[in-house]
């Protein structure tokens, strides 16, 4: 994955690339990594250490849209500081503009909980189109999670529900928040106390596609999951 030179914009075939990383997080969320960013010597240092920092974040921003939790990421510039060729050629400089993936220590117990998944999207948690309706397969997926939650006491998290219907955006926060005391109410008939649970209401905030198609629409209706007390044990 490399970039031109003075710039952070992201090609296709760099999109491609990091799409493929983000699957992986998203099957292992316990998973973290630093995504490192380097740049060539052209220019000021201070310039260099700048352009490499917004080229991590730009990857990082790229990778939570597709779906990837922030808490798995970290977001690292370095500048002209590690290069890995020559800067005395066009081919060396092109190599030391780059972006390397860096895994770091893993997320504790509190966060990934087991490997149910918990600490990100729960793809099978999902409600009929701008109902507060559950589909079939959301009440497996429901009580897979009251299970993990009762096996845990202590874990306390939150539901973050987002929707993305063809009304005004006050309608879609108001039926994001319903669909969020949906899902708490369920819980809490399933033995989870309802303080464990803090709900998180976006309506249509945060897309992870530009709503073009019915499939943009459905890929943006979504709940995630995040786990609010770190450092506990399983």
């Amino acid at each position: 994955m490399s970039f031109k030179s003075g710039t952070s914009w992201l090609t296709p075939a760099a999109c491609r690339e990091i799409d493929a990383v983000v699957s992986v997080l998203l099957a292992f969320p316990e998973a973290r990594i630093e995504v490192q960013a380097h740049a060539d010597n052209r220019g000021p240092e201070e310039i260099n250490n700048i352009v490499s920092t917004a080229r991590a974040d730009a990857v990082v921003d790229y990778m939570i849209k597709q779906g990837a939790g922030g808490q798995q990421l970290v977001a690292k510039g370095y500048g002209e500081s590690k290069p890995i060729a020559t800067n005395n050629t066009e081919e060396g400089r092109r190599a030391n503009r780059r972006i390397q993936l860096v895994t770091i220590p893993s997320l504790t117990p509190a966060v990934r909980v087991s490997r149910l998944g918990l600490g990100g999207p729960m793809p099978a948690i999902k409600f009929k189109s701008g109902t507060t309706e559950l589909v079939s397969s959301a009440e497996a997926a429901l009580g897979e999670l009251s299970d993990q939650l009762r096996a845990h006491p202590t874990i306390k998290i939150a539901l973050l529900v987002y929707v993305d219907e063809p009304s005004d955006s006050v309608s879609n926060l108001s039926l994001s928040r319903d669909q969020a005391n949906t899902l708490v109410r369920y819980l809490e008939a399933q033995g989870v106390d309802r303080h464990r649970l803090v709900t998180e209401p976006y309506g249509k905030e945060l897309p992870l596609a530009q709503t073009v198609t019915e499939k943009d629409r459905d890929r943006n209706r979504r709940v995630e999951i995040r786990v609010l007390n770190e450092g506990v044990g399983e």
